[in-house]
């Protein structure tokens, strides 16, 4: 899905605030409906953000049952990391990242607050 108008720059910006560490970025409805992809779509990418997307799913379910607030779902990789984090009650941010989450941090903060801003 290619974006556009708003949303087109809502992306570019997220992009640049990660710059070249970003590896790729999804963004995605709980029930798995791609809102932006930044690779091309296919069965095994269907897979993965289905799968992430019963992950965020169960993570707001088990959040709720122990009366926590929802948390990041962070895998961590040496030299990278993936954050799946709701951004909103229908939307889930994937992002991969080179570094670690320390260091971009701020630039998650960041990003999370846009597309949450956007999408309210």
């Amino acid at each position: 899905m290619e974006p556009s108008g708003e949303f087109e720059s809502l992306i570019n910006d997220v992009k640049n605030s990660l710059g070249d560490s970003l590896i790729s970025m999804k963004i995605f409805t709980s029930d798995g409906i791609i809102l932006y992809s930044d690779s091309k779509q296919s069965p095994g990418e269907d897979f993965l953000v289905a799968s992430f997307s019963a992950m965020a799913e169960i993570s707001k379910s088990i959040s709720a049952h122990l009366s926590l607030k929802e948390p990041s779902i962070l895998l961590l990789e040496e030299g990278h990391f993936i954050l799946i984090r709701r951004v909103i009650r229908d939307v889930i941010l994937m992002v991969n990242v080179k570094g670690s989450y320390e260091d971009h941090l701020e630039a998650i903060a960041g990003i999370l607050r846009r597309l949450s801003e956007f999408f309210h």
